[in-house]
C-alpha cells in the first residue's frame, strides 16, 4: 500500500504543477499518456458525503492529505481536495458530513483514493477515553456502478461503510481497517443544516452551506412529511413554503440522486444557528433543564474533540427532544443522566451568576450508535418466484459484505410488500416490476432490509438496473 500511497503523491504533485505551469488548476488531468494526449475540456466539482455511521459507539478521524479519482483503466487524477482537512469516518451519532473534489474532469470514475496523513489518526472511544489510531495510508473505496461526471453539473457521491469495519484497539495503540465505498446512486441519507436559495414551482432548491455548499434540488411527493419549529406536522408542500423564511435552514431525510435532486421524504425547517452543535454525557435532570458534560463541538462539517470537557445548565422548556433518526418528539424526561445526547442551541442566557444555554434542539443517541444504512448490490444469477427469492452473487466493483464477512453470494428474500423498482435504461424514470421480471444473468440489484441468517437478507426494497 505504501507505492500506492507514495502514486497519489506523485500525482497530485504533478497536478499542482500542471496548475503552476496554466495547465488548468487541480483538475488537470494527469492521468496517464492517453489522457494527456487528449485532455478532457471540462472539469467541475465531485461533492462527496461522507455518512459517518457505523453502527458503533466510537468516533475514528484522520486528517486528508490528497484526493484523486481513478478510472477504470487505473489512471488517476491529480490532487481535487484543494488543501489537508480534517475527516471524521466514523461516529457515534452518524450523521453526513462533506467535502468537495474541485475541477474533476469528466469520466468515469471507479474508485475514490484517499491519502491519510500519517500519526493524525484520533479514536474516541465509548467512555470517552482516546488513543492514537494507525491504517493504511492510502483509502481505495470502490465507487458502485461507477460515478459518471460529466464535468458540468456538480455530481454527488456519498461514501460510507459496508458494515465489515475492523477495529483493534491495543489499548495505547489501535488499528482501523475500513471497508467503505461508494454507493448507489440513490442513495438514502439525511442532510441537515441546507440553506433555502429558491423555490421553483414544486421544487426547492437549497445549499449545502459549511461542507462545500454543493446545490441540492429538493422535490416531494404525496406522502412526504412536512414540518417546522412549531408545527410537528404541516399538512401540504405550499403550506411549508409558505411558512418557510429567508432566515431558515433545512433538514431533509430522502433519496440523494448523483445529480443533486434529493426525493425527500422529511423535510423539517428551522431558524438558522451559527453555534456549534453540542456532543456530551447527560450527568443530571431536573427543573425543566439538564446538566451536560461537553467533551465535543460540532460547527459544519468539523467535528473537534475538546482537550477537557465541562458542564453546562441546558433549559428544556422550548427544545424538540429526539431519539437519533425519528421524528417523533419526546419530553424533557427523556434526557435522563448517562444519556449521550446532542445539542443545538438557541441562546445563551445569564442565570444566577452562570450562563445558561436554551436548548433548541436534543438528539439522543443509542448507546450502540447510529446504525448502518446498509445496503448491498450484486449480479443476478438466480430468481425462485416459488420461494420469493434471488441469487444474488458479487460485483466487480464493490465487496458483498453480510454481517460483516465478505461473499461470493447471497440470498435476498423478497416477501410480500417488497418494493421492487425497475431503472429506465434512459433517465432516472422507475416503475414497478414483480419478481419474476428480473432477469438472472442480465440484472443487477441493489437492495435494502434485514440481516435473518448466513449470507441471507429479508430485503424491504429492490432496485433493478439491466446490466
Amino acid at each position: 500500500m505504501r507505492s500506492c500511497a507514495i502514486r497519489i503523491v506523485l500525482f497530485a504533485l504533478a497536478g499542482l504543477a500542471a496548475s503552476c505551469g496554466g495547465g488548468g488548476g487541480g483538475g488537470a488531468d494527469t492521468g496517464g499518456a492517453a489522457a494527456n494526449a487528449s485532455p478532457l475540456p471540462l472539469s467541475g466539482p465531485v461533492q462527496v458525503v461522507l455518512d459517518a455511521a457505523v453502527g458503533a459507539p466510537h468516533t475514528v478521524q484522520f486528517d486528508l492529505a490528497a484526493a484523486v479519482l481513478q478510472r477504470r483503466d487505473g489512471s488517476v487524477t491529480g490532487d481535487l481536495l484543494g488543501g489537508p482537512r480534517t475527516v471524521t469516518f466514523a461516529s457515534p451519532t452518524g450523521g453526513a458530513r462533506g467535502f468537495v473534489l474541485t475541477g474533476a474532469p469528466a469520466g468515469e470514475y471507479t474508485h475514490l483514493r484517499l491519502l491519510l496523513t500519517p500519526g493524525s489518526g484520533l479514536l474516541v472511544r465509548g467512555d470517552r477515553t482516546r488513543a492514537p489510531v494507525d491504517a493504511e495510508p492510502e483509502l481505495a473505496v470502490p465507487i458502485a456502478g461507477a460515478l459518471r461526471h460529466d464535468g458540468v453539473a456538480a455530481s454527488w457521491l456519498v461514501v460510507g461503510s459496508l458494515g465489515g469495519d475492523e477495529l483493534v484497539d491495543g489499548g495505547a495503540r489501535a488499528l482501523w481497517r475500513p471497508q467503505l465505498a461508494g454507493r448507489l446512486d440513490e442513495a438514502t441519507q439525511t442532510l441537515c443544516g441546507l440553506v433555502p436559495t429558491s423555490v421553483d414551482g414544486v421544487t426547492l432548491h437549497a445549499a449545502w452551506a459549511g461542507h462545500g455548499g454543493g446545490a441540492l434540488r429538493l422535490v416531494f411527493a404525496f406522502d412526504t412529511v412536512f414540518s417546522d419549529r412549531i408545527d410537528a406536522t404541516i399538512g401540504t408542500r405550499n403550506a411549508f413554503f409558505a411558512a418557510l423564511t429567508d432566515a431558515d435552514e433545512v433538514a431533509v431525510d430522502g433519496v440523494l440522486l448523483r445529480d443533486g435532486t434529493v426525493h425527500a421524504r422529511a423535510v423539517r425547517s428551522s431558524p438558522r444557528r451559527v453555534e456549534p452543535r453540542l456532543h456530551g454525557t447527560i450527568t443530571a435532570n431536573g427543573g425543566g433543564g439538564m446538566r451536560l458534560r461537553v467533551d465535543a463541538e460540532e460547527l459544519f462539517d468539523r467535528l473537534r474533540h475538546l482537550p477537557a470537557p465541562y458542564d453546562v445548565d441546558v433549559a428544556l422548556a422550548g427544545a424538540q427532544v429526539r431519539e437519533l433518526g425519528h421524528l417523533a418528539r419526546l419530553g424533557a424526561a427523556a434526557c435522563e443522566p448517562g444519556r449521550r445526547a446532542v445539542v443545538r442551541i438557541a441562546a445563551r442566557r445569564w442565570q444566577a451568576g452562570s450562563v445558561q444555554l436554551d436548548g433548541d434542539e436534543v438528539e439522543l443517541t443509542p448507546p450502540a450508535g447510529a446504525p448502518l444504512r446498509l445496503e448491498w448490490h450484486g449480479r443476478v444469477v438466480g430468481v425462485d418466484v416459488v420461494a420469493g427469492s434471488l441469487l444474488v452473487e458479487r460485483a466487480p466493483d464493490v465487496p458483498l459484505v453480510v454481517a460483516g464477512a465478505a461473499l461470493a453470494s447471497a440470498t435476498v428474500v423478497c416477501p410480500e410488500g417488497c418494493s421492487i423498482l425497475r431503472r429506465e435504461l434512459l433517465g432516472q424514470g422507475q416503475y414497478a416490476i414483480g419478481l419474476g421480471g428480473i432477469v438472472a444473468g442480465g440484472d443487477r440489484v441493489w437492495w435494502r432490509g434485514e440481516v435473518v441468517g448466513p449470507g441471507t437478507v429479508r430485503a424491504t426494497e429492490v432496485r433493478v438496473r439491466t446490466q
